[in-house]
Parts: C-alpha cells; structure tokens; sequence
C-alpha cells in the first residue's frame, strides 16, 4: 500500500513542484514564512488534483493575508469567489457535474 502511495504520480509532482519552489526561492533570497509555503504548495496541490474542497479552504485561508499585506484586489474578490464557489451548488448544479 505505502508503495503505491510513493509511486502516485500525483504525490511524485507534488514533491518535484515543491522542491522547485523551495530552490526557486531560495535563488531569488526570498525569505518565505512556513505557513505561506505550505498554503502555496496545498493550491499547487489542490489545482493539480482537482480537490475542489482543499481548494476553497486554501482560498480562504488566502484571504486574511490579503488583507494584511496590502493587497486590494487580492482582497476585493477573493472574498466573493469564495462565496461563489461555496454556493455553486445551489446556484448551478448543472456546473457542479461538469467540475467533478
């Protein structure tokens, strides 16, 4: 079973996408605090695998530090197409199947 796990090749670009970040910003002398790794590599994530829920519960955890550091649009609509995307179920099933 642990095998099959390792060999997944969406964990396998999931440590290639995050072994690429972490040299990327160390080349570029960014000092990138744990918790915003981790977030930006759970949206890689997220997106890649099409986990809908990991998803919205990255955006929302994106929304603080939009705010915190200053970043208006950043913080002006990732608050509504969060809660658009949380309710699109209601407000169009048809669009839900075609994203599962």
């Amino acid at each position: 079973m642990r095998e099959n796990l390792i060999a997944d090749p969406e964990i396998v670009g999931y440590k290639v996408v995050k072994e690429l970040f972490l040299n990327k910003a160390s080349e570029l002398g960014a000092t990138v605090p744990e918790s915003h790794k981790e977030l930006m590599l759970n949206l890689i994530y997220a997106s890649c695998t099409g986990s809908g829920e990991l998803y919205l519960s990255c955006i929302e955890e994106v929304i603080p530090w939009a705010f915190a550091y200053d970043q208006q649009n950043y913080a002006r609509y990732l608050v509504p197409f969060l809660d658009y995307m949380c309710y699109l179920s209601v407000r169009m099933p048809e669009g839900v199947h075609s994203l599962q």
